[in-house]
């Protein structure tokens, strides 16, 4: 069963497809189109359960939609499940498994956008200091190490590619990573959704510098981009990525 293209939906014929943790489903009804979303309660989340209906007065009796993966619209915090460490002068490539959403597009010339269904519930957290921070999404995962072999993705999830260089004076503690999701562009591989490669220069504790390339991944050169950015930022932005346990204001 195909989660991502094109659909046409009528009172004959609906379309129901499983998004990681949620259960998805549009329907006409009436001369509505009816977005459904149905998220199971889970011990992590147990304040998202339930079913949430949105109605869109359709254009027709039929309606043509298309369902798209996107990255998440906040930064994604990882509290990492396998802390790692990097001496000073060494560099590594990473890989880690994120959510994807689900975006529903009314296939009108404005191609409006219907939804923006997450698969998986994310907490909300506060990623920087008391004073200075962002809102993001807080996701406990394990941070592989990446050689030639990259994913595979799952139908509801990216794989995130990393560069990290350690050009400070002190060892780099991974425990808490911050990924930059509204920058990074998605493309469509063998292996699953992939990631452009952030490069990330760490030249000491809240001194980062983050380039986004927006190129498809050195084993798929050709990969078709599936999403654009959300957000566009200059080379070099410096931007919190790393935390450790003894930064407690940062949580």
């Amino acid at each position: 069963m195909d989660l991502w293209g094109q659909f046409n939906i009528s009172e004959y014929e609906p379309v129901r497809r499983p998004l990681g943790e949620v259960r998805l489903a549009l329907r006409m009804e009436r001369g509505e189109l009816i977005v459904t979303v149905d998220t199971p309660a889970s011990a992590s989340a147990p304040w998202a359960s339930g079913v949430q209906e949105e109605r869109w007065t359709a254009p027709g009796p039929a309606a043509s939609v298309t369902i798209e993966p996107a990255l998440p619209d906040r930064p994604i915090v990882i509290g990492v499940t396998n802390p790692f460490r990097i001496a000073p002068g060494a560099e590594v490539r990473l890989q880690v498994q994120v959510p994807v959403w689900a975006r529903i597009h009314l296939e009108d010339p404005a191609r409006t956008l219907l939804a923006e269904v997450a698969s998986t519930v994310l907490s909300p957290t506060w990623w920087g200091g008391k004073t200075r921070g962002e809102l993001a999404y807080w996701l406990p995962a394990r941070v592989e190490h990446t050689d030639a072999e990259v994913g595979p993705a799952t139908a509801a999830t990216a794989v995130c590619l990393l560069r990290v260089t350690n050009r400070s004076r002190s060892v780099l503690d991974v425990t808490r990573l911050a990924i930059r999701a509204p920058l990074h562009t998605l493309f469509a591989t063998e292996r699953g959704l992939v990631t452009d490669e952030a490069k990330i220069l760490y030249t000491g504790e809240d001194s980062t510098e983050i380039d986004v390339g927006a190129r498809p991944p050195s084993f798929a050169p050709h990969a078709p981009n599936v999403q654009r950015p959300r957000q566009f930022a200059a080379r070099g932005l410096k931007a919190l990525t790393f935390a450790h346990l003894r930064s407690l204001e940062l949580y």
